[in-house]
Formats: C-alpha cells, structure tokens, sequence
C-alpha cells in the first residue's frame, strides 16, 4: 500500500461495530475490493492523462493553422492544432482532478481500512502483530 496522509484535525473514520466474525470480514473485504478499484482506476487515469501530455508535447509548437486529426467518439475528425490543442490540455486537466479525488477517497478508505484492523484486530498472513500500546 502507499503511504497514508491525514490531515491532523480529521478524526479516525469512524469503524461501526459488528456482532459476529462473519460481518468483520465482509466490511474489510469491501473494503479492500474498493481499495484495489480505486487504485486499478487511478492508474487507468494517470495513464490517459501521460497520453494527453505525450500528444500536448507533439503538437504544441506545430503551426496553430496546422491540420490535424482527433479521435472522437471512435471517429477521426480533422481539425487544427489551435482548436485541438486546447481541448486537449482540458482534458487532461480534468483527469488529472479526477485522479486526485479518487487518490482522496482513496486514502480515506485506507484510513479505514487500517482503523479496522486495528478494533478487531485483523492481520493478513504473514502479518506480524502490531506492538503493544504502552
């Protein structure tokens, strides 16, 4: 797992309380279900966003009056470089915000996570356990 930043007024989430093994082992395995599609997602988007800079890299000093070609939808439309380029970079604006939203989410799910195996006291195999609190 990455490293977990919290800010230091946020509370620990909040872990709710289960009566039986069953229901512990349910909620942390959702849990870490939806830590693995949040990471598998981030990665999916933080690559399109790398070919979004690739393509700004390559066109950027072209000549704005250039013709270009631009995928939309599963067609090719030509276009030029000055109404492209923007969209582009738009585009990969917003990936980028989206990237760090889940990254957010994601790391409040982790703090849960960890805040889970801590009350119940949960360790995968091979985990040694946590020390004492003094």
């Amino acid at each position: 797992m990455g490293t977990i930043k919290a800010p230091l007024e946020q509370p620990p989430p909040l872990v709710p309380e289960f009566t039986n093994e069953q229901d512990v082992l349910q909620h942390y395995n959702n849990l870490t279900s939806v830590c693995e599609e949040a990471r598998s997602k981030i990665n999916e988007l933080s690559n399109q966003a790398k070919e979004h800079e690739l393509v700004v890299d390559a066109i950027k000093d072209l000549d704005p009056e250039r013709k270009c070609f631009r995928l939309v939808g599963g067609v090719l439309v030509e276009r030029k470089v000055k109404e492209v380029l923007p969209a582009v970079k738009g585009n990969k604006e917003k990936l980028d915000g989206v990237v760090e939203r889940i990254n957010e989410q994601l790391n409040a799910k982790e703090m849960e996570l960890l805040e889970l195996k801590r009350k119940y006291q949960i360790r995968e195999r091979g985990e040694q356990p946590p020390p004492p609190d003094e």
